[in-house]
């Protein structure tokens, strides 16, 4: 379904308004998740940050049709990388991909965290920032 441009544009000035008059991070990134899920037309989004020495993504928050088990500022959800084959090659190649249940090669991880989240697929995508790798 295309994206309305007016709507691309609603979503900027919400984000330029949070920019503005807000500080912390939280709820920028709060700001951020709920814009994407509307421009996505997501069920679901989270927003994480890499932790480069542990080699962990953390999550920092997730909104949009969250699982029993989500919550939207959690205190400990994290994924290493090591385990993660998705989430390795977006964090070290700074690459989207995709996965979806109905793929033969999706990877097992990611297989059965899209069950226990009653999802059916998964975009992952880096976030750069000054040019290293954040989220």
């Amino acid at each position: 379904m295309p994206v309305d441009p007016e709507f691309g544009l609603r979503s900027l000035g919400t984000l330029a308004r949070a920019l503005s008059t807000s500080t912390a991070l939280l709820p920028l990134l709060e700001t951020a998740a709920e814009e994407s899920l509307l421009a996505l037309q997501a069920a679901s989004v989270s927003i994480g940050h890499l932790e480069q020495d542990a080699r962990v993504l953390r999550v920092l928050v997730n909104v949009g049709d969250l699982a029993v088990s989500e919550e939207r500022f959690p205190q400990d959800e994290t994924y290493a990388l090591a385990q993660w084959v998705l989430e390795r090659q977006v964090m070290t190649e700074g690459i989207t991909r995709t996965a979806c249940l109905t793929d033969a090669d999706c990877d097992p991880n990611e297989a059965e965290l899209l069950k226990t989240l009653g999802k059916e697929s998964s975009v992952h995508a880096a976030i750069l920032i000054d040019g290293r790798m954040w989220g």
